[in-house]
């Protein structure tokens, strides 16, 4: 599992992010981005990811996703979890897992 930063996320704001893998090409790879609450794991959102054949990966959120993020009432970012990138290649059979930190600020 390769490691990705960590995300910040504001509850109720659209959010898009994106890392590149360079010399890797994603054609005909599919892609799912899973967010999960810590310490339980508990899947918040399962949404899609897109990636390139220059190795860029993209994935985005609504404003009604990221709305069902949990967040605490204090000010700033706080971690409540995880987002783990899948992307997969049906043939060759290729899966490669990328993961980082779910950082969530509640909405002001």
């Amino acid at each position: 599992m390769n490691r990705l930063p960590a995300i910040k996320v504001v509850q109720g704001e659209p959010f898009t992010s994106s890392f590149t893998l360079t010399g890797q090409d994603w054609t005909g790879y599919t892609g799912t981005v899973s967010y999960k609450k810590a310490p339980q794991g508990e899947e918040i959102l399962e949404t899609d990811a897109t990636g390139d054949a220059l190795g860029e990966v993209t994935f985005d959120l609504t404003a009604a996703e990221t709305d069902a993020f949990p967040a605490f009432p204090v000010i700033g970012y706080r971690k409540v979890g995880v987002y783990q990138v899948r992307m997969t290649q049906a043939s060759p059979e290729d899966v490669q897992t990328f993961q980082g930190d779910l950082h969530v600020a509640s909405a002001v």
